[in-house]
């Protein structure tokens, strides 16, 4: 990618590939789901299980109240790493694992930290270790993501 370095003053990312670390955490962002969010998502998402809104089918499953759809939680791991890298970058992969329920009205944690940084053909590429964790420090969502993120070296070639 050619710029000319006048036009660099005008395309001003969040991050630079360059001036991130490996081992650098990011700042934690605290989600709290409400019931009314489920409903909410399970529209906009059209996943309508009913463990997601229906009080007695969650307490005929096993569980005290009804329980944050997965992808819910997905989609708060993403724009995590999305709002971090900010709006010049993107999510080349994301992957996570459902590993414990988490349940409205917790404070759960989004967590991540820099573990692999790569020079790409046109971006820098970024692999982040992240997962949403519980007040405990229960982590009910471990996964990874890769991102592209501007960086001067290929933006000034």
């Amino acid at each position: 990618m050619i710029m000319d370095n006048n036009l660099l003053g005008s395309f001003k990312p969040k991050r630079w590939f360059e001036e991130i670390k490996i081992n650098q955490t990011l700042d934690p962002v605290y989600k709290i789901a409400t019931k009314q969010q489920l409903v909410m998502y399970a529209g906009a998402s059209r996943d309508f299980v009913p463990i997601h809104y229906d009080y007695q089918v969650a307490q005929n499953a096993g569980h005290d109240q009804v329980i944050i759809h997965g992808a819910l939680k997905t989609a708060w791991l993403s724009q995590f790493v999305s709002q971090w890298a900010g709006v010049n970058s993107f999510i080349l992969e994301l992957e996570v694992q459902y590993r414990a329920i988490d349940f409205p009205g917790e404070k759960l944690i989004c967590n991540g930290k820099v573990v692999k940084k790569t020079l790409g053909e046109f971006y820098g590429i970024v692999d982040i270790e992240i997962n949403l964790e519980k007040e405990n420090g229960q982590i009910s969502v471990p996964g990874k993501a890769k991102l592209a993120i501007p960086s001067k070296e290929k933006i000034l070639e």
